[in-house]
Parts: C-alpha cells; structure tokens; sequence
C-alpha cells in the first residue's frame, strides 16, 4: 500500500480534473472548488455544485488509498438528509454519474 501511495498522484490532481469535467458538461452550474485550510470547517465536500437550484458535494478521494473520514461521511449523510446529493468520487465519470442519475430522478 506503501508503495501504490507513491504511485498514485495526489488528491489536487484528481479535484482539478472532476471539476474540469464538471465544468464542460455543466457550463450554466456554478461550480466551486473548497480550499481546506485553519480557517475551513472540516468534512466539507472538496467541490460543490449548484445546478437548476439543486447542490451537489462531491468528496474527492483518490483512488485505492483514498481514506474517507468519519467526519467527510457524515458530512455527505447529512447533505444527503438535507436534500442535497452528497458524494464520494474518484474519477470525474462518477461525479457526472451522479448528477445524471439525480436528473433521471426528476423526470
């Protein structure tokens, strides 16, 4: 595992490209990328977006190390209680995945 952390870019890279992605699927939604800092609430999704009035959290994780935290999940139960979508993704196919399946769900 040791090794494939090494291997793997890190989590910056992936954020950068699901936004990307996001952003030339969805050019009319406004699309954020959260900065994590000392002054940040922890657990907050990594990229939110707003589409047609509906938020969208997407928490970036990288593939096979990524670790979710107790905090990052109850974070997107919560978003997810709240009516929001809430997700955990690696590649930016599952964060369009997630908001065509949100779509299919309102006819």
């Amino acid at each position: 595992m040791t090794k494939l952390r090494k291997l793997i870019k890190d989590e910056g890279y992936f954020q950068s490209k699901i936004k990307k992605s996001l952003e030339e699927k969805y050019p009319d939604a406004f699309i954020r990328k959260i900065s994590q800092g000392a002054y940040s609430e922890g657990g907050i999704p990594d990229i939110l977006m707003i589409r047609d009035g509906h938020y969208f959290g997407f928490e970036v994780k990288r593939p096979v190390v990524g670790i979710r935290s107790k905090l990052q999940e109850q974070t997107v139960r919560m978003i997810q209680a709240a009516g929001g979508t809430a997700a955990f993704v690696c590649w930016p196919e599952e964060a369009i995945r997630e908001v065509e399946e949100y779509e299919k769900s309102q006819g």
